[in-house]
């Protein structure tokens, strides 16, 4: 460890001592600028029906940036969820003052099912309230919640990330609460991080003494962290727990994914949320499940870039990011288009489109402003093993009245060769031959 030097040490005891001062007078501690290995910190509080009635204007006017609420709580060993009795209160006085929010509940569940349900309950008392940071799930007190930390490290972060993502799926940001220790032993934090979710972590370098939190770098550990519970605010009577929230220009969307081909089409497979520039969910917006898309970035952290339909905007589109998972797209070298031919069948062949159909360019993009008509008379030129053919249909568009393109191959009634032999087995019950006469004219078709 790195000896202070006697002008840090000065500094140091000259903010332990502002810091004090500031608290006994109940005005509000300008914090040092210094920054470490991010950006910037933003300070907030969390608070419970401990610290009862708040006076939040006060708060708002001590430099705190924002709030995180506790809307539920289970008691030890049990998995009925309660409603915190302040936490509307809580909720709309810091809301109604300027802070941005965040809430949280403390678990005890030990089952799948208790798990999931309490954060279904969660949802339920949120009531479609709207929050700026993350629904996080409280973990933690090994001595006390025996039966879910029995439970073994690897089955609690499942059971975890279930309820994350009944969270997610309900619109909100999620995360987990614990302290550093809790986190070391009961949970996978690799796998929360990889799933998308954010940690806040409590840990007290003094112990019970409130510390400068400028002094210590936990960003690389948390994306929240809770430094002490002996913190001062005006406005609250007692302790509360001092928080900080680390922030960067990599911690979102971070690292680009440069084996895409970008920019692609794709249709959404899902209604999804979109995203603003700092990785949070944006209130009112989504992109809905068949929206045709254009991805223009993919990011390693599993979000993309994409512009979609938008009835708002005066263009029609907006561009936000969303989670990859909801299109349907793959690397460049695993995203060869066409790809492999089908030889079971038998082409070329005439097939009527059963469905008005998108047509597709060389590279599996949708082509604009271009379509295949339901009843359009084609010939199937080529069958790949993706699901796509190569078609040549009907267009008014080209000197020749024909054009050629990819086309999804459901939209066309063809069977393989060893499924359609042509005539295919006589039906002895006729007597033939025999004369017949025409009753309309019709189309004559070969071997």
């Amino acid at each position: 460890m790195k000896k202070k030097s006697k002008i840090h040490v000065i500094i140091s005891v000259f903010i332990c001592l502002a810091m004090l001062l500031g608290n006994m007078s109940g005005l509000s501690f300008i914090y040092p600028t210094e920054i470490q290995a991010y950006d910037s910190m933003e300070y907030g509080i969390d608070v419970s029906k401990y610290q009862e009635e708040i006076n939040w204007s006060k708060v708002a006017s001590t430099g705190i940036d924002f709030a995180i609420s506790r809307i539920g709580t289970t008691n030890f060993n049990q998995e009925t969820l309660y409603k915190d009795q302040y936490f509307d209160s809580n909720y709309e006085g810091s809301k109604s003052n300027g802070l941005k929010t965040g809430t949280y509940y403390f678990t005890s569940s030990y089952t799948l099912e208790g798990m999931k349900q309490n954060a279904r309950d969660c949802i339920s008392f949120l009531d479609g309230k709207k929050f700026d940071y993350p629904v996080f799930i409280d973990v933690e007190m090994p001595d006390k919640s025996t039966k879910q930390v029995a439970l073994g490290k690897n089955t609690l972060t499942s059971y975890l990330l279930e309820a994350l993502d009944i969270l997610k799926d309900a619109g909100y940001s999620a995360g987990v609460y614990s302290n550093k220790s809790f986190l070391e032993t009961y949970i996978d934090v690799s796998r929360i991080k990889a799933a998308g979710y954010q940690i806040w972590m409590a840990q007290y370098p003094s112990g019970t003494t409130a510390v400068d939190p400028k002094n210590y770098d936990k960003s690389g550990l948390c994306d929240f962290w809770q430094y002490s519970d002996r913190g001062k605010v005006n406005g609250i009577n007692g302790y509360v727990d001092m928080n900080v929230r680390y922030t960067s220009s990599n911690s979102f969307p971070g690292a680009e994914d440069t084996s895409y081909s970008v920019p692609v089409q794709a249709t959404a497979n899902a209604k999804c949320n979109t995203y603003d520039a700092n990785g949070n969910i944006e209130s009112n917006r989504w992109i809905d499940a068949g929206d045709v898309c254009t991805i223009e970035k993919v990011y390693m952290n599993g979000f993309v870039y994409v512009e979609y339909p938008s009835s708002s905007e005066a263009s029609g589109k907006r561009k936000a990011f969303a989670e990859k998972k909801y299109f349907d797209i793959t690397p460049a070298a695993e995203n060869t288009f066409p790809g492999e031919e089908d030889t079971s069948y038998s082409v070329p062949v005439q097939a009527t489109a059963n469905a008005k159909c998108n047509t597709y360019g060389a590279n599996g993009n949708i082509e604009s402003n271009r379509w295949i008509d339901a009843g359009d008379v084609c010939t199937i030129e080529k069958v790949y093993m993706n699901g796509f053919v190569y078609v040549e249909y009907p267009s008014s568009s080209e000197a020749s009245g024909k054009r050629k393109a990819f086309a999804e191959k459901k939209y066309f009634d063809i069977t393989p060769a060893s499924e359609n032999t042509f005539p295919g087995e006589e039906d002895t019950g006729y007597s033939v031959p025999v004369q017949a006469t025409a009753n309309a004219k019709c189309n004559t078709y070969d071997a």
